[in-house]
């Protein structure tokens, strides 16, 4: 309904919709109680070929059982036990005389073969032969004569005497009997029956039965189902509705409709239906046509008050024949006073509106030009994107810090060109969370989201993402990369030694205690020598601080060209360095120290000053009772120390279960 009322439609097409709705629910309902008394009488026209069916089989039936009952009787005649042929003869005749009529009782031999005795009359004098296997048979099929009317079938009985079968007895009966039953069913004109044999072999037929009989029925077989429906061409060719039921002896009867009868009463009904659609819609065009001509001329004078009201001319009430039409022109007349009240109201209005938006034209003019020089001129890149990430504004500095070509970085283009282009240059290696700050869908509003990311060239940009009510998203860049550096570097002075660049005090503390961590969990050995040059004071006084500086810097050379890429060597102060042998599974640790020992004891040359130089060396193994750097430290040290009392320029190793024992 409210699809039909989006769009204006002339008001032909709401009566035509209004006489639609009062006809076809009428129509719908006197069909539906049509089709059901259709159906109905169908179903009835059904049941009476059901009915006329069951009545023929019923006859069939007891008739079959009255002829095989006085057949039966004549079979145990006193006569044929004597063999009184001329007493059984005389029966016989009376037999047929009172009771089968037109038919002929014939006495075979035990093989069946040999005609005894034939008494009866012959059909329009026509002697037929005898039948060909049927004995043992209560009924046998067709026994076609030259017409219909002498063309037989027979019933067969036994002859027993004294217990054993002697003689066969036949009765021969003409189809005419069949044909009788069939008539005394009075069937109506489009009512068709058959009477078959065990084959499907037509015996007697409701219609044509001379030029019928004989032929057979396709699907009603020996091997048909007892009883079923069917729906097809008669042997009239007629389209039938049709039942079957096969008799207890093995006979069949099947019985039809015509479906032109069958469906009758439907199109009959729908004839009828037809004629009452056509009048009822006829009827409601009429009343729709005058109906509309009233309301069209209620429209009509209505529209012609609109347009003098829209051409601003005064209007007065006018009056048609619907009441409401005319209420509708009353509230126009008054609408029409207001209007010309409004539209000066509106002209002042207008005039004043005019002023303020040229002065907030010129506002906004100014406050744009400031805009775009302050994002032209900021060192900040700014990008902002609405609720879809979709890029609204930017600024020239974005690009450049982003280092993006003109076409990835658009008005109204997805963040996601950018994201994308960036990740193939490979921006975003080891900075996942700035990719999901920017698609996530729920973040604090006003809340300032920092992060940093370093690109592929080196670049460290500061980026600050605030996330806005509305779904906007304000995001800055800023080139942090010589702040970073600065730090990076001092972060490296505090933590190395100024002169060699090697490890100082602090990170050599840091690598112990991940080597003492590593040794608990995992059971892994490692080891720590402490170094002094003996007699490096004399250096100094002899050759100065600068050429002792020298010297230190060579040392640290040597030592790191000795160790692993493992290993650790650190410069504690002055003529002092401490080595972490990590893993002493490979390499042992008094074999580490000789090393070091022949490669630092190697002549130095200073100043074309040639010298040589001694180290002593204490060498400490880790145990479960080290648990902190100093604890392996001092007895790094208190080795070193043994080492010096021992006459210098060698190495003691501390035995942690027999104390110290000296080496090299």
């Amino acid at each position: 309904m409210r699809h039909l009322l989006k769009r204006p439609r002339p008001l032909t097409f709401y009566l035509a919709a209004l006489c639609v709705a009062l006809t076809v629910p009428t129509l719908s309902v006197i069909g539906l109680m049509t089709w059901r008394f259709a159906e109905s009488e169908k179903a009835r026209l059904e049941n009476d070929v059901n009915d006329i069916n069951r009545g023929i089989v019923f006859d069939l039936e007891r008739q079959h059982s009255a002829d095989m009952a006085m057949l039966s009787t004549l079979a145990t005649t006193p006569a044929l036990r004597d063999g009184d042929f001329e007493s059984f003869k005389a029966q016989a005749q009376a037999l047929i005389a009172m009771h089968f009529h037109n038919a002929h009782i014939v006495l075979y031999s035990r093989d069946g073969f040999q005609v005894l005795l034939d008494v009866g009359k012959t059909l329009n004098g026509e002697r037929l032969p005898p039948p060909v296997k049927v004995l043992g048979q209560d009924i046998s099929n067709l026994e076609r004569g030259a017409t219909f009317w002498n063309s037989t079938y027979s019933i067969t009985v036994p002859v027993v005497i004294d217990g054993s079968t002697r003689f066969y007895l036949s009765g021969r009966l003409p189809l005419t009997r069949l044909a009788r039953i069939i008539r005394e069913q009075n069937l109506s004109v489009g009512h068709f029956v058959s009477i078959v044999d065990r084959n499907g072999i037509i015996l007697a037929r409701s219609a044509e039965n001379e030029s019928r009989f004989g032929q057979r029925i396709p699907g009603v077989a020996d091997d048909a189902p007892d009883h079923f429906d069917w729906t097809g061409v008669n042997p009239q060719g007629v389209s039938v509705y049709g039942v079957f039921r096969r008799l207890n002896f093995g006979w069949g009867v099947t019985t039809g409709v015509s479906q032109s009868l069958l469906h009758s009463p439907l199109r009959a009904s729908l004839q009828w239906l037809a004629l009452l659609a056509a009048v009822m819609i006829a009827a409601g065009a009429a009343a729709a046509w005058f109906i509309t001509r009233i309301m069209a001329r209620a429209v009509q004078t209505l529209e012609h008050k609109a347009h003098k009201l829209g051409d601003g001319e005064p209007i007065a009430s006018p009056v048609t024949p619907i009441t409401e039409a005319n209420a509708i022109g009353q509230a126009l007349a008054e609408a029409s006073q207001h209007i010309r009240e409004q539209a000066e109201a509106l002209h002042k209005a207008n005039v004043e509106l005019e002023q303020r938006v040229a002065q907030r034209t010129s506002e906004l003019a100014e406050k744009t030009s400031l805009l775009e020089t302050t994002l032209s001129h900021m060192d900040q890149g700014l990008v902002v994107t609405d609720q879809n990430r979709r890029i609204q504004l930017w600024n020239a500095r974005t690009a450049e810090l982003l280092g993006l070509p003109p076409d990835v970085l658009v008005q109204g283009a997805e963040i996601s060109m950018t994201v994308g282009f960036q990740m193939r240059r490979g921006d975003f290696i080891g900075t996942p969370d700035d990719v999901a700050i920017m698609y996530a869908s729920a973040l604090p509003p006003r809340q300032t989201l920092v992060h940093e990311r370093e690109r592929a060239d080196g670049t460290v940009l500061e980026i600050r993402t605030v996330p806005l009510p509305d779904g906007r998203l304000v995001r800055t860049y800023t080139d942090v990369t010589l702040r970073k550096h600065a730090e990076r570097h001092l972060q490296h002075l505090a933590r190395h030694d100024s002169l060699t660049g090697l490890p100082n005090r602090v990170l050599l503390h840091e690598q112990l205690e991940k080597a003492i961590a590593m040794a608990q969990r995992h059971g892994i050995g490692f080891a720590v020598l402490a170094l002094d040059l003996d007699h490096f004071k004399d250096v100094n006084d002899a050759l100065g601080h600068a050429a002792g500086d020298r010297l230190l810097v060579d040392v640290a050379g040597r030592l790191k060209g000795v160790l692993r890429m493992e290993d650790t060597v650190a410069r504690l102060g002055g003529d002092e360095f401490t080595i972490i042998q990590a893993a002493t599974g490979g390499i042992g640790p008094a074999d580490l120290a000789q090393r070091v020992l022949d490669a630092v004891s190697r002549r130095y040359t200073v100043d074309d000053t040639a010298f040589d130089i001694e180290l002593s060396i204490g060498v400490a193994l880790w145990t479960k009772k080290m648990t902190t750097p100093d604890d392996i430290l001092k007895c790094a040290d208190d080795a070193l120390y043994r080492a010096k009392r021992l006459g210098r320029n060698r190495f003691c190793v501390t035995a942690p279960a027999r104390g110290l024992r000296r080496a090299g």
